[in-house]
């Protein structure tokens, strides 16, 4: 009928951003090279363990190429940074690159979600590896060609709860024999302890692909710390890739 107007549900208009107090999560990682003799290891474009520093820093960036730097470049030019504060709280900023040198942020960051390229040069991405480096140590990588982050992990803001919907898992290169588990992880406020609460295995065999489904909605409270991490692989070089779906509710703003 002309004219009619459609209602769509709730999932659809909170990923629309058109319910107050409610925030789509969508969160997926990366990492290239795991070995059976390196795991675990989390699901990040650095490889390794997922830094989740004890204290607030301001972050030094840099890149492996001088390409990626502010007008002249023809890489990544500017990148935005979200993450918390040591409160817990959202913080942000935009830094213009200087390609192989370092430029620090002006924001002291406790936690660092994600960094997206802003502009770009003539590659349209980055060209170099770009890393940001906390006081304890390296938090982030943007690998070259990518344009942004790829870490599987979050941390809960303060004044929030997390509902998880989706884990996902994958294999990216496969051989005979290759397979991996893939733990879903949580690490309370206060607490110094990683608790598994998902698994999910991939093999080449099946499905390199594998997606579960909470059925309920999982709810991760405020401040808490979350990873994929990959618990073991069959063969060495393995690439995985993990993603978990969520809704992030303001518990504030958002009437139950």
């Amino acid at each position: 009928m002309s004219g009619s107007r459609q209602f769509p549900d709730f999932l659809m208009r909170a990923s629309a951003g058109l319910i107050s107090g409610v925030t789509p999560i969508f969160k997926f990682g990366e990492n290239q090279d795991i070995d059976t003799g390196t795991v675990p290891e989390d699901i990040i474009a650095g490889g390794g363990a997922k830094l989740f520093p004890t204290v607030s820093s301001t972050i030094s960036i840099v890149s492996s190429s001088v390409e990626d730097k502010d007008v002249t470049g023809t890489g990544l030019r500017s990148v935005f940074l979200s993450g918390l504060d040591s409160n817990y709280d959202v913080i942000e900023e935009t830094v213009i690159l200087d390609g192989t040198g370092a430029v620090v942020t002006t924001n002291s960051f406790f936690r660092l979600h994600r960094v997206t390229g802003v502009s770009a040069g003539s590659s349209q991405t980055s060209v170099g590896n770009i890393t940001f480096t906390h006081s304890e140590g390296t938090i982030t990588v943007i690998t070259a060609g990518h344009g942004q982050t790829q870490d599987a992990t979050y941390t809960v803001p303060r004044d929030h709860i997390l509902l998880i919907d989706r884990l996902k898992a994958s294999l990216e290169r496969t051989s005979s024999g290759a397979g991996a588990e893939v733990h879903f992880e949580v690490k309370l406020f206060g607490s110094n302890v990683w608790r598994e609460q998902a698994t999910v295995s991939v093999a080449a065999a099946g499905s390199s692909f594998v997606e579960r489904d909470t059925q309920l909605w999982f709810p991760i409270p405020e401040k808490t710390d979350l990873r994929m991490r990959c618990s073991q692989v069959a063969t060495n070089n393995s690439a995985l890739s993990a993603a978990f779906d969520a809704l992030l509710i303001n518990q504030k703003l958002f009437a139950w």
